[in-house]
């Protein structure tokens, strides 16, 4: 708070000691839980709001006075590779081993393998895994839309502007996914009382990342 920074980004702690040898030195026991994890981002977005910050999407804080909220107010602002951006900026580029970049609709990954990154560097060769590049089809491109943009930065589906960008029919085309998303809304955590909207409610927001992924095709394979 005293450094005032204009952004800040909320990020959960992600325990991997299987890929990340060092965190095998950090006890399980000492890791928060989930409840706990929604406390402490409870407590934190208290603070910071209490200190003129304004939230952006579920994890992001930033000044008024920033571009990034005024975007967000309009609704320029979709999440991406950097957390939350200006929609208009369309490509990324990922530096160092297993980094991803996003050029052209294309997601492209930088070789894990330290040695095998450098080797290539040096003979002056991009260092991508070429089997892993994968260009977006027109049906990754309404979902991109709706996972990163509809629900981890609006939480709110709006059918007939998904309807007019990209001709189609939302409830045939996503028939099976309103299905599934339907099973939430006894419990209070989406609503389809509007008829051209689905809107994750206040305690759905800590769900998103779970009802993101009815809409991902390659998770649910």
């Amino acid at each position: 708070i005293k450094m005032s920074p204009d952004r800040i980004a909320m990020l959960t702690y992600v325990h991997y000691p299987a890929i990340y040898e060092l965190q095998k030195l950090i006890p399980q026991s000492s890791i928060p839980n989930s409840f706990m994890r929604v406390l402490l981002a409870d407590l934190a977005e208290e603070i910071l709001i209490g200190h003129g910050y304004k939230k952006v999407g579920f994890d992001h804080y930033v000044r008024q006075d920033n571009n990034l909220y005024k975007a967000y107010v309009d609704k320029r602002v979709s999440r991406d590779l950097m957390g939350y951006s200006v929609e208009k900026r369309q490509h990324f580029i990922g530096f160092g081993s297993s980094a991803i970049s996003y050029i052209d609709n294309t997601f492209y990954h930088n070789r894990t393998n330290l040695k095998e990154y450098y080797s290539m560097l040096d003979e002056n060769v991009l260092p991508i895994e070429s089997t892993l590049a994968h260009t977006l089809s027109t049906d990754d491109l309404i979902r991109n839309e709706i996972i990163q943009k509809c629900i981890l930065s609006y939480f709110e589906i709006d059918k007939d502007e998904i309807n007019s960008r990209y001709n189609i029919s939302f409830d045939d085309y996503f028939c099976a996914e309103v299905k599934a998303l339907k099973e939430y809304e006894s419990d209070g955590l989406i609503s389809f009382e509007h008829p051209k909207k689905i809107i994750i409610k206040d305690w759905g927001k800590y769900f998103a990342r779970h009802f993101a992924y009815v809409f991902d095709a390659y998770y649910n394979k």
